[in-house]
Formats: structure tokens, sequence, C-alpha cells
């Protein structure tokens, strides 16, 4: 963003000094169009990102030049974004899943947000690291709802046993299951 108000400031500046003001006062615009296009499929990104975290079909390798987005086409994105940012701003009561979201967000802005690239709007290839943060939030949840269905039923002690029957198996490189071999 700091590069788009930057040339905005730059075409402004140079359309008052220039005889020609309009040509420049226009760069100016088409500047803040393209920026408003790439936040809306941005919104569209975010969500799409996320789907191929939990489905990943279809992998595309090349979505080309997004055509520019439709604000009423992007509520639905925003709206799920706003979430997301809402569990981000969750870092102040509790910590440790407020951490998984600015990981989220943090690791992934670097690559969408900051610098727009028009050239390619939306890669899959920025979620490799994003995707960490996805993974640990799905474990966590499931651990602890896990636990709390299990030991209620006395079968905490038991799914534990398991899981490191498997680890330790799966540590010396011997099959875990009796029917492989």
């Amino acid at each position: 963003m700091g590069l788009f108000y930057l040339l905005t400031l730059y075409c402004v500046i140079r359309g008052a000094a220039s005889s020609r003001p309009v040509r420049w006062y226009i760069a100016a615009l088409e500047y803040w169009q393209a920026t408003r296009y790439y936040a809306l499929n941005q919104l569209i990104a975010v969500v799409r990102y996320l789907r191929l975290c939990f489905w990943p079909h279809p992998l595309v390798m090349d979505y080309g030049v997004l055509s520019p987005g439709e604000i009423t086409l992007s509520l639905p994105h925003a709206a799920i974004v706003a979430v997301l940012l809402a569990g981000t701003m969750a870092i102040l009561r509790r910590p440790s899943f407020g951490f998984l979201g600015l990981w989220f967000f943090a690791v992934l802005a670097p690559s969408s947000t900051s610098i727009p690239l028009m050239i390619q709007p939306l890669a899959e290839k920025r979620m490799y690291l994003p995707l960490a943060a996805v993974v640990t939030a799905v474990i966590t949840f499931a651990y602890m709802s896990g636990r709390q269905l299990l030991e209620p039923l006395g079968l905490a002690n038991a799914s534990r046993s398991m899981v490191g029957r498997i680890v330790g198996l799966s540590l010396t490189g011997r099959s875990p299951w009796p029917w492989t071999s």
C-alpha cells in the first residue's frame, strides 16, 4: 500500500507541475482503481486458500489475471475474513488461540497483500507456511474436543496408549497394523 501512496503522490505532484495535468491525475486514479480490484480479489483468495487447506481440489497452476471483482460478490468473503481477523484479535483474551490467527495472517500478508502482484494475484504456493497455523489449530481443536469426550467415559488412558503404540512402532519402522506387512 505504501508504494501506491507514493505513486499517487508522485502523479499528483507531477500533474500540478505539468502543462497537461489531466494525464497525471488519471494515472493516479488508475493506481487506486487497481488497488481496489486487488483488495477485492484478495478477499476471495484468502477464503479459497482456507478451503484448499481442508479439501485440496482443484489445484490450479495459473489462475491468470483475475477480473475486477464486484463489491457485492465479495461481501460474503469479507465477512469470513472479518471473522478470521476477529479471531486474530483474540490474542488479547486467549493468547494461545489468537497467536494462530496472527501467525496465519502475518505469514500470508507479505506474499499476498503488502505488495500487489497484478500478474499473479492468486497462487496456492503462498499457503505453504500459513498452512502450518491451520493444521496446528485443527489438531489442537481435535485434541481438546477428544479429551473432553473421552475422559468422562474413562477411555482417555486407552487412547493415549494406542497413540503411543502407533508412534513407537512408526519410529521403529514396523507397521502398527497387523494386516499390513
